[in-house]
Parts: C-alpha cells; structure tokens; sequence
C-alpha cells in the first residue's frame, strides 16, 4: 500500500471482508504528517473465496490519503 498519513496518534486503516463491521482482516497503524510510505498489510486470519473488501478508517478528522492498495495471494 502507498499512503500519505495525516494523523498524529490513534488512527488505523482496517480491511474487512463483506461488510464494514465484519472481523479484522488486516490493520495498520496510521501516523506522521504527509510523506508518501510504502507498507505491507499481513493478513491477521486466512481469506479464502470471492469477498467485497472493505478499507475502514479509524480516527479523527483526515487520517491519510490512500494512493494504491494491492492484494497478492
């Protein structure tokens, strides 16, 4: 993933599967004021078949620009 953060503390971006309030499948922590990053997303739990995923964001106010999410197997 390539985000630019926008959040001092406390803030997370979180992929779900079918719904927004379905169990966490993967989260990072989301801090710093800007720069574009690059970072991984591991898995918390196995993901098997066709799913709508879902990106929840947790925080106040602008947290981050999201500029690409890639999935691999």
């Amino acid at each position: 993933m390539r985000l630019a953060p926008a959040c001092a503390r406390g803030c997370s971006l979180q992929l779900r599967p079918h719904e927004p309030a379905d169990r966490i499948v993967a989260e990072a922590q989301v801090s710093g004021t800007g720069d574009w990053q690059m970072g991984s997303l591991p898995l918390k739990h196995k993901v098997t078949g066709s799913h709508d995923l879902y990106v929840v964001v947790k925080g106040a106010g602008r947290v981050a620009a999201l500029d690409r999410l890639t999935i691999r197997p």
